[in-house]
């Protein structure tokens, strides 16, 4: 009898240890599983960084062609304008020396025909000489609101453009913090599956260790027993 309850006491060690010994594996299975989602996940926010990186970039490269293109535009206005008051200058040259012109001609013209400068000959001249240079302050006052507001408009597109690079720096940054932020997620998703293995191959040390202890713990009272 004191044979037989030895015996079953191995066997009941043996059907431990079995246990432990499986639950072991189970634990390292599960450990494994756990990392690859992990690592799975860790590739995922790495790649999701990348994207959002390059969307980022590309928005950026438009932002500066919308800059430059803006700037083109502002140097084409002032171009313009700076053009406008180059000729309405010389228009105005050129209008002002054909009245000087005309009021000569009359000028000759009464004396010519012997009339006396004084009264309404002088008249018809001062209404010529205002009439004429009415005509060429309109020319002005139109050739300065189209400049102004080429001026103007240049301004806008100066500062649309000025809007644009801090929306482009902005999301250069934002580039640049996607990626980063992308790797720090992957390398703390990779560590956890690191952390994760190195615990689950731990616990299943500690059970497979436990089992093998039971075992022999089973096997050293058999032959104690047995004697």
């Amino acid at each position: 009898m004191a044979f037989i309850g030895a015996l079953l006491g191995v066997i009941g060690a043996g059907i431990s240890a079995a246990g432990s010994i499986g639950q072991a594996r189970q634990t390292r299975a599960a450990g494994a599983y756990n990392a690859d989602i992990a690592k799975s996940n860790a590739r995922i926010a790495l790649m999701q960084g990348r994207q959002d990186s390059a969307l980022a970039q590309n928005q950026a490269r438009w932002l500066d062609f919308g800059a430059d293109v803006a700037r083109g535009n502002a140097q084409s206005m002032i171009n313009e304008a700076d053009s406008l008051r180059e000729s309405t200058e010389e228009t105005l040259h050129r209008r002002r020396d054909d009245y000087r012109r005309i009021l000569s001609r009359q000028r000759s013209q009464f004396a010519k025909s012997g009339v006396s400068m004084a009264g309404t000959p002088m008249d018809v001249i001062a209404e010529s000489a205002g009439r004429l240079e009415l005509e060429a302050q309109e020319i002005a006052r139109q050739s300065r609101a189209s400049i102004e507001r080429g001026y103007y408009n240049a301004a806008l597109a100066r500062a649309g453009a000025s809007a644009l690079d801090t929306d482009a720096s902005l999301a250069r940054w934002r580039s640049k913090n996607s990626l980063l932020q992308g790797n720090i997620r992957a390398q703390r998703l990779r560590q956890g599956a690191d952390l994760e293995t190195a615990s689950a191959n731990n616990r299943a040390r500690t059970q497979t260790i436990s089992g093998i202890g039971g075992l022999a713990v089973g096997a050293s009272n058999f032959f104690r027993d047995i004697k």
